[in-house]
């Protein structure tokens, strides 16, 4: 069975400090005043679907434009997006990615084998030297000390590397004749 993804399998950067320094309309979502109030309606009505499920919390997601299935109130969304320009929620089904920086294996390793150190570095947000302990040798290596310790531990580090690689090797052009009309 293909594992589905967790919040964060979508993002392509290491968690930060979403709240400081930054307006009310730059932090995260669910602090914006009037979204807290949905966010958390629509969390009990996802924790109500699972909880009368009859597999619980192991409840395969809903299928696409499904409104029945297996429970008393058919089977749970997998992740909700919402949008307050015209007040719509989307439901989507996402894998789990393999360079998450919450749910991937090598974070879930690194916790079993340092459990309170590894929880320091990642929360702490700490900068990988050439002396990395809980990362890949590949990794860790040729790190420069601007991705976090997550970043590094996940291989995030060496995407960013690679996709600046790659944009460096784009040439560019600014010229109108470039386009077709559409």
């Amino acid at each position: 069975a293909v594992r589905l993804g967790c919040y964060f399998c979508n993002d392509v950067v290491a968690p930060t400090d979403s709240l400081s320094d930054r307006t009310l309309d730059q932090q995260c979502t669910v602090t914006r005043p009037g979204l807290a109030p949905i966010a958390s309606g629509t969390a009990v009505e996802l924790l109500t679907t699972i909880l009368q499920h009859p597999q619980g919390g192991h409840a395969p997601p809903a299928a696409p434009g499904a409104n029945d299935g297996a429970g008393e109130f058919g089977d749970p969304e997998h992740q909700i997006r919402g949008y307050l320009l015209g007040f719509r929620q989307h439901a989507i089904v996402g894998q789990a990615s393999s360079l998450c920086t919450a749910c991937s294996p090598s974070v879930i390793n690194a916790y079993r084998q340092h459990g309170f150190d590894f929880l320091l570095r990642a929360f702490n947000n700490t900068l990988v030297s050439e002396d990395a302990p809980h990362c890949a040798a590949e990794d860790s290596a040729d790190a420069p000390a601007d991705y976090s310790y997550l970043e590094t531990l996940t291989g995030l580090a060496a995407l960013h590397r690679q996709t600046d690689t790659m944009l460096e090797t784009i040439e560019w052009s600014e010229s109108d004749d470039d386009f077709e009309a559409i």
